[in-house]
């Protein structure tokens, strides 16, 4: 099919070539100076054919591109977070069963919600069932596959209890921004600190500059065991929220949202979600205890 396409942009290419090639005797005799007119036709020539041959190329880049970009679906996921990690491999393995491909490009979070509102990303690895009403572009794909625990982090020696979400007011609050859930459970609180990654907000936290640091339960666990603070910051009791977490793509994928949205049903009924969960989960765990033996 490829080849065919681009033997039917190539011959009116051609054509036009010939017909300016069988034009030129004639136009030559408008000159006084016949040599100076066909030098004249020979370098308009040229350029034409130039210019024909780069925006056939053009042409042929796009439809080759384009083409590409049909067979493979292009999602962005949330840079640095634990539970999107899992994400990705579990969403993987849906595709999977689909036959088809997925490209998943971690970011930070308010610029993979650019990247699906401008239609440049075809959908979202893992958001908050609230995510969908933000940005209308988007499909939540029914079922949830996964969830997340919002959980506060404090220092092992402060003295700072955090039972519920309204205890939180009047704390110095660090988040990794456009994180939703985070975001969500911090609106309207004063003193709220967006950084770009856990890692970053729990360095805040070791040195005193905020009170609490708000995460996904495991994505906090995680990360410090990463950067060996395990000993020095704590999780606070139980988590202020439990929430699903959906897969999204962009409305233009109604038809394949239902048919990830059937995957996921089966798997889940069969049971094989819970193991391909627990299977990325340790992958997760395993890369970063490598990550932090080194």
């Amino acid at each position: 099919m490829l080849y065919v396409a681009l033997i039917r942009l190539l011959l009116p290419v051609v054509s036009i070539i010939q017909l300016v090639k069988k034009s030129a005797p004639s136009l030559a005799k408008i000159h006084t100076n016949r040599y100076k007119g066909h030098i004249l036709l020979t370098r308009i020539m040229r350029l034409f054919k130039l210019l024909l041959t780069r925006g056939f190329f053009i042409t042929c880049w796009a439809f080759i591109t384009s083409s590409h970009a049909k067979n493979e679906l292009n999602l962005a996921s949330i840079e640095y977070l634990a539970e999107q990690q899992v994400g990705m491999i579990v969403l993987a393995e849906i595709y999977k069963k689909m036959d088809v491909k997925v490209a998943i490009t971690p970011m930070p979070g308010k610029r993979a919600e650019k990247e699906l509102m401008a239609q440049r990303a075809d959908g979202e690895a893992m958001r908050i069932y609230t995510y969908g009403e933000d940005v209308p572009t988007s499909l939540r794909i029914e079922p949830p596959y996964y969830y997340l625990q919002t959980m506060a982090f404090v220092k092992n020696d402060r003295d700072i209890n955090i039972p519920d979400a309204d205890s939180l007011d009047g704390l110095r609050i660090a988040i990794v921004r456009g994180v939703k859930h985070t975001e969500n459970i911090t609106e309207g609180l004063s003193n709220v600190y967006p950084v770009s990654s856990t890692e970053a907000m729990f360095r805040l936290l070791e040195r005193d500059m905020v009170d609490v640091a708000l995460t996904n339960d495991t994505d906090g666990r995680w990360h410090l065991q990463k950067i060996g603070l395990d000993d020095t910051i704590r999780a606070t009791g139980k988590p202020l929220a439990t929430l699903p977490v959906y897969h999204y793509l962009d409305k233009k994928h109604q038809t394949l949202a239902n048919r990830v949205g059937d995957v996921i049903s089966n798997m889940q009924a069969s049971g094989e979600l819970d193991i391909v969960i627990a299977g990325a989960e340790r992958r997760v765990i395993t890369q970063m205890l490598s990550l932090t033996k080194d």
